[in-house]
C-alpha cells in the first residue's frame, strides 16, 4: 500500500515535469520574442505628442481622455465638412475612427467631431512651418471666466469679447475621447503619408479594402463628473485603504508673486493708511487642452513683460522711489497673478487672504519686525496690464461704467491723463473685459482703476488662451507697443505714489531681452537673462519648457511652474537690495531662517543684467503668496455658486502613449481565433494522452518503485 502511494507522488511528479516542458517549450520563445514581437507589430509615436487632459469644476467635467485601454479606430483624414460627412455615414464600414485634422480647422469641426460617436479620438496636427491663418483659435469661451464674472447675474450685459467659432470654448468641451497634438514633422508625414495615403484614402470614391491602417489611442485619467464628487471619492477610498496618497483629482494651486515699496514695519508704526495703495497688477498664466502647450505669449506674457519692465525702472531708483513715497504715506504693490485664466484663482486668493487679514503673511508674535497687512480699504488703485502688443501700438483703457460715472471719476481721469490712453467706453454702461480688477470690484465697488488692453471693443488676439498663442506677434510692433504702455504706466505709479515722474526711464534694451527670452526663443532658458535667472534652480529641466499652465499640488510643476519661477528671480533682480557681507548661499539661506523679520525675503542669485559670474544675496520685498482657490479653504463651500474657482485636474493613468499599426480584415480575426481552438484541442488531446501513458513511462523505469533520486 505505501509503495503504490509512493509511486503515484512519483506519477504526480512526472506528470508535473511533463507539463513545465510543454510549457517552456510553447511559452518561452514567446516571452523572449514577444516584444520583439510587438515592436514588429504597433509603430509608436510619441516625440511630440501632447494630450489633452481632464478638468473638472463645481458642476461639470471637461476636456478629454480614452478607455483604460485606449481607443481604437481607423486613421481617417478630415479636411473638409464632406469628409466628416462620410465619416458620419460610415461609407467605409470600418466601424470607430481615430480623425487626423490640420489644427487649422479644428475650431471649425470642433462641435462635429466632439457630437459624433464613431469618431473615437483625435490626432490634431500642427506643422511649426505652418501658420494657423487668419482665423486663428482660442480654447477659450466666447465670454472667459463667465461664471466667477462680477457682471455674470447681468442679465442685459452681452459678453463677447473673445471672438470663437464655438461659444462655449474647445477647452470647455467634455470629449469623452482622446485628442493628441502632434507637432513633429516627421511623426506627422508618417499618418499622412505612410498611413492615411496608403492605406486608408479612398480611391475614385470607393473605401479602401483591408489591411487598413489604425491607431490606438491612450490617455486615461481617473477622475469623472466633477470636482464634488471627484474629491467625495478620493476620501472616501483613502479612508477605507488608509492610503492617503491615493489621487484621483488635484486642486489647481501655485504661487503669487507680490512686492511692496516701500516696505511698511507694522512694529515701527509704518502702517498703511486708507486707499493708500497703488495696485500695478498683470497675470501670468494661459491655459489650452493640452498638458505642455500653454505658451500664453500674448494673452499671459506680453503683460508680464511690460511689469517686469516698470519694476525695473522703479528698481534703479527705489531708494529715492521709497523717500518720496514715505513722505506721501502712499506704497506701490507689484502683483503678479497665478490662475487668473480659469476663474481667477490668484486674485480671489489674495483678496480672501486681505478680507482674513492675512495678506500678505498673517501677523506673528514670533516676529520682531512685521510688514503690515493690506485690507481692502487700503487699496486706492488698481492698473492692470492685460494683452500688449497685438494692435499696432493702439491701446485703450476699459473701466466699469457705475465706478467712472461715480465720485471715482475724478481720480480715475487723473491716472488716465498720466497714461495717456482714451476710454475704450466712457458711457455708464460700459463694462470690464475679462480681468483681475472684476475681483476687486466683487469686494468694494469703490476701488478706481481700468484695465489696459490692445483691444476696445473684441479681442484682437485670435489665439487667446490657446495652444496656438505663440509667435504671431510681430516683434518690432510688439516691443514697440510693450515699450509705450510700460512708459505710460511708469508715469502713471511714480505720479501716483511718489509725486514724481522725472528720473525714471523704461529700459528698451530689457523689453527687447526679455521679449526675445520669453517670445523669440524656442526655449526659456537659451537667452542670457534667463540662463542667468535659473542657475540656482534645483530642477532646471522645468523651467526650460515654455508654459504658463497653473498645475497642481500633484503634479511636477507644483508650487513651482516655471513661469513663477523665472518671474521671482527677475523681480528680486530689479527691486532687491544686495547685501555687504554675506558671501555664500548658506549665509543667505541663513537669514531666511532667522525670521526675525517678515518684511523681507533673502534670495542667492546672480546680478542678472551684469555679464561676471558673481553672485549676491538679495534682500527684497519680493514674496510668493499662495494662489489657491478659497473654494477648497472653506468648509462646506457650495462648489455651484459660482463665487470662487473650482477647478480641479484628474490624475492621469501611467500608461499614455500613441501607437500605429495595420488591422487585417475581419476574416483574419476568425482564422486566428480558429487556429488556436485548433491548437487548444491538439494541446489537450496530447497532454491526455501523456497522462493516460505514464504509467508504462514510469514502469519503464526500476528505479521509480523505490525512488531513484536520479528520476
Amino acid at each position: 500500500m505505501l509503495s503504490n502511494a509512493f509511486a503515484s507522488v512519483m506519477m504526480t511528479h512526472s506528470n508535473f515535469r511533463t507539463y513545465l516542458i510543454a510549457i517552456c517549450v510553447v511559452f518561452v520563445p514567446v516571452l523572449i520574442d514577444g516584444q520583439r514581437v510587438a515592436d514588429q507589430i504597433y509603430m509608436k509615436l510619441d516625440s511630440s505628442t501632447s494630450q489633452c487632459f481632464r478638468l473638472l469644476n463645481g458642476t461639470h467635467q471637461v476636456g478629454c481622455q480614452s478607455k483604460e485601454n485606449g481607443n481604437t479606430g481607423i486613421i481617417y483624414l478630415v479636411e473638409s465638412s464632406a469628409e466628416l460627412d462620410a465619416i458620419n455615414q460610415d461609407s467605409g464600414n470600418y466601424g470607430e475612427y481615430i480623425v487626423a485634422i490640420d489644427a487649422r480647422h479644428f475650431d471649425e469641426f470642433a462641435s462635429a467631431l466632439q457630437r459624433m460617436p464613431s469618431i473615437v479620438g483625435v490626432l490634431l496636427m500642427q506643422r511649426n512651418s505652418e501658420p494657423l491663418g487668419s482665423s486663428g483659435i482660442s480654447e477659450d469661451a466666447a465670454c472667459p471666466n463667465e461664471r466667477t464674472s462680477m457682471y455674470s447675474e447681468d442679465a442685459a450685459h452681452k459678453c463677447d469679447w473673445n471672438p470663437t467659432q464655438t461659444a462655449a470654448g474647445v477647452r470647455f468641451l467634455d470629449w469623452t475621447k482622446p485628442i493628441f497634438l502632434i507637432d513633429n514633422a516627421t511623426e506627422i508625414d508618417i499618418i499622412v503619408k505612410s498611413c492615411w495615403e496608403t492605406f486608408n484614402k479612398p480611391i475614385d470614391g470607393m473605401a479602401r479594402a483591408f489591411p487598413v491602417c489604425a491607431a490606438t489611442l491612450t490617455q486615461f485619467m481617473t477622475a469623472a463628473k466633477d470636482a464634488p464628487t471627484c474629491l467625495r471619492r478620493q476620501e472616501m477610498f483613502a479612508g477605507l485603504s488608509g492610503d492617503t496618497t491615493l489621487h484621483l483629482c488635484d486642486p489647481l494651486i501655485d504661487e503669487n508673486i507680490i512686492a511692496f515699496l516701500p516696505p511698511t514695519n507694522k512694529t515701527a508704526k509704518q502702517m498703511f493708511e486708507h486707499e493708500s495703495v497703488f495696485v500695478l497688477t498683470a497675470r501670468m498664466d494661459s491655459f489650452s487642452m493640452f498638458s505642455d502647450r500653454t505658451p500664453g505669449e500674448e494673452s499671459a506674457i506680453s503683460g508680464v513683460i511690460t511689469l517686469l519692465a516698470v519694476a525695473n525702472a522703479i528698481g534703479q531708483k527705489r531708494e529715492q522711489f521709497s523717500s518720496a513715497a514715505r513722505q506721501r504715506k502712499h506704497y506701490l504693490l507689484f502683483a503678479l497673478l497665478h490662475g487668473e485664466s480659469l476663474d481667477y484663482i490668484g486674485s480671489s486668493r489674495m483678496l480672501y487672504d486681505m478680507n482674513q487679514t492675512k495678506f500678505p503673511v498673517e501677523a506673528s508674535s514670533s516676529v520682531k519686525d512685521q510688514v503690515d497687512q493690506l485690507t481692502i480699504d487700503h487699496i486706492g488703485f488698481v492698473l492692470e496690464l492685460n494683452q500688449i502688443g497685438s494692435s499696432g501700438g493702439e491701446h485703450f483703457a476699459h473701466v466699469d461704467g457705475t465706478v467712472y460715472s461715480g465720485i471715482k471719476r475724478e481720480k480715475i481721469d487723473t491716472v488716465l491723463k498720466d497714461t495717456g490712453f482714451s476710454l475704450a467706453d466712457d458711457s455708464n454702461t460700459s463694462r470690464l473685459p475679462p480681468a483681475s480688477y472684476q475681483q476687486f470690484l466683487k469686494h468694494s465697488h469703490s476701488i478706481p482703476g481700468f484695465v489696459i488692453g490692445d483691444f476696445k471693443t473684441k479681442f484682437n488676439n485670435k489665439y487667446y488662451n490657446s495652444f496656438a498663442d505663440s509667435d504671431n506677434l510681430n516683434a518690432a510692433a510688439a516691443i514697440d507697443a510693450i515699450t509705450k504702455v510700460a512708459e505710460s504706466s511708469l508715469k502713471a505709479v511714480t505720479n501716483w505714489v511718489a509725486n514724481e515722474s522725472t528720473g525714471y526711464t523704461i529700459d528698451r534694451d530689457y523689453i527687447k531681452d526679455l521679449y526675445d527670452c520669453f517670445i523669440t526663443k524656442k526655449f526659456w532658458d537659451e537667452c542670457e537673462i534667463l540662463k542667468r535667472a535659473t542657475t540656482y534652480l534645483e530642477n532646471k529641466a522645468i523651467v526650460r519648457q515654455k508654459t504658463t499652465y497653473i498645475g497642481t499640488q500633484g503634479s511636477m510643476e507644483a508650487r513651482s511652474s516655471p513661469i513663477k519661477r523665472i518671474v521671482n528671480v527677475l523681480m528680486v533682480g530689479s527691486l532687491g537690495e544686495k547685501l555687504p557681507n554675506v558671501d555664500t548661499k548658506e549665509q543667505c539661506g541663513h537669514l531666511s531662517g532667522l525670521k526675525k523679520n517678515n518684511m523681507y525675503s533673502y534670495f542667492w542669485q546672480l546680478d542678472l543684467l551684469q555679464s561676471d559670474n558673481a553672485s549676491y544675496c538679495y534682500q527684497s520685498t519680493v514674496m510668493q503668496t499662495p494662489a489657491q482657490s478659497p473654494a477648497f479653504l472653506i468648509e462646506d463651500y457650495d462648489m455651484t455658486s459660482g463665487k470662487y474657482s473650482t477647478w480641479v485636474e484628474s490624475v492621469w493613468a501611467p500608461s499614455v502613449g500613441l501607437k500605429l499599426f495595420l488591422r487585417p480584415p475581419p476574416r483574419y480575426s476568425l482564422w486566428i481565433f480558429l487556429t488556436a481552438m485548433v491548437v487548444l484541442l491538439v494541446s489537450m488531446a496530447i497532454c491526455l494522452l501523456l497522462h493516460r501513458i505514464s504509467p508504462l513511462l514510469i514502469d519503464a523505469h526500476p528505479g521509480a518503485d523505490i525512488g531513484d533520486p536520479s528520476l
